[in-house]
């Protein structure tokens, strides 16, 4: 089961209010929360990116500890890339 409902309701937004921010209709979110339709990818990519969180967790195949070390693992490669030298960088190119 997906956390669309228990993220939204965590950011205090209604069906309505997140279906404006994202293009949808509020009937849409009401379906993807009861389950009625699945979400197709790009939509989940794009709540994701909203709620700032994993596709994974969103749609419920991470557990939050999981997803709090996926995130800190991509930060700490995006780090690691932002820290290389520039030479670096474009030699690997």
């Amino acid at each position: 089961m997906n956390r669309i409902k228990e993220i939204r309701q965590k950011e205090g937004l209604s069906q309505q209010a997140l279906a404006k921010k994202i293009g949808v209709s509020y009937r849409t979110i009401q379906n993807w929360e009861n389950g009625v339709n699945q979400i197709k990818l790009d939509k989940a990519q794009q709540l994701a990116n909203f709620f700032r969180v994993g596709v994974g967790y969103l749609l419920g195949y991470n557990d939050e500890e999981k997803e709090k070390q996926i995130t800190k693992a991509k930060k700490a490669i995006i780090k690691e890339i932002q820290d290389m030298p520039k030479t670096t960088i474009l030699q690997s190119k």
